[in-house]
């Protein structure tokens, strides 16, 4: 009686694993001959976009482990000189932070926060409306890069990455697994018609640091 639901069933778990299996390799695929560890592939007079994350575990002091490669890897690729403006995108006291530490460890070029790339897809779409025929870099951990070039590519913005150190301690395994629940996600989300988290024009909002 209940067999056609046990079919049912299975054949939804099916679909429902390979959508998982097939949006992940999907999504990571854009990274694909597109990140980068040398400052030298990056071309000169990019946009840098350094994605937000956490310095700390809520209410501790402990470090979440990604955040520091970060911002070395950004502190590296701004030295090189191949980068004339670096956007610093993530909530707003993440990139208050991030712009404070990248001016103190001596990078020189122009800084702007951008507080409302609250996820990766507003980074993106900001990124591509305030620096439209721009070469965009983005920084961060290459499974986070990857996805962030998904959906560049989804809007036609010319982008590459410069990928982070993965990070000690397994706050960013947690991370790196959470990512895989992510990419599906930025297939719905795309599907779905790319909705912005904030209401924020995404060409206005960003401040230089100073």
């Amino acid at each position: 009686m209940f067999s056609w639901l046990k079919s049912f069933i299975k054949g939804l778990v099916l679909l429902l694993i390979l959508f998982f299996v097939g949006s992940n390799l999907w999504v990571w695929s854009a990274g694909w001959n597109r990140t980068y560890t040398d400052a030298n592939q990056i071309t000169p007079g990019s946009v840098m976009v350094l994605l937000g994350a956490r310095e700390f575990i809520e209410n501790t002091k402990i470090p979440t482990g990604s955040y520091q490669p970060r911002i070395d890897a950004a502190v590296k690729l701004c030295k090189s000189g191949r980068i004339k403006v670096a956007v610093l995108s993530g909530f707003d006291d993440q990139s208050w932070n991030m712009a404070r530490q990248l001016r103190a460890a001596g990078v020189k070029c122009t800084l702007v926060m951008d507080p409302y790339g609250w996820r990766t897809i507003d980074s993106v779409h900001r990124a591509a409306a305030c620096y439209p025929n721009q070469t965009i870099v983005f920084v961060s951990q290459e499974w986070h890069c990857n996805r962030a070039l998904w959906i560049a590519d989804r809007i036609d913005l010319r982008a590459c990455a410069f990928t982070a150190d993965f990070g000690e301690g397994w706050r960013p395994i947690s991370y790196f697994l959470r990512d895989c629940l992510a990419k599906p996600k930025a297939v719905i989300d795309w599907i779905m018609g790319s909705k912005l988290t904030t209401n924020a024009a995404t060409n206005e909002g960003n401040v230089v640091f100073k």
